[in-house]
């Protein structure tokens, strides 16, 4: 199953004190949080963006271990259907 987000490496920045963004390759942006706890950037904001920055990465290791699992095995079915979650459009 084919990532259809934006391709390459993320990785997120801060700007300023209550924005961070994810960027793609080349500077892309994924996407924005903005930071309304008390107006400025904290420990939550940022494990969020690191966790979504991380996501392509996680995808394709998934697929990779998938890929080694017996295809009857619950666990291989459990990937799959995260896989399915994580990159079908409704």
């Amino acid at each position: 199953m084919e990532f259809l987000g934006t391709k390459g490496h993320w990785q997120y920045r801060k700007y300023g004190y209550q924005k961070i963004k994810i960027l793609g390759t080349k500077t892309k942006k994924v996407c924005e949080i903005n930071c309304n706890n008390n107006n400025k950037i904290d420990s939550i904001n940022v494990a969020n963006a690191l966790l979504i920055s991380k996501a392509p990465e996680m995808l394709e290791m998934l697929n990779k271990i998938m890929n080694s699992y017996d295809t009857g095995t619950q666990t291989y079915l459990d990937c799959q259907q995260l896989i399915k979650e994580a990159t079908e459009l409704n």
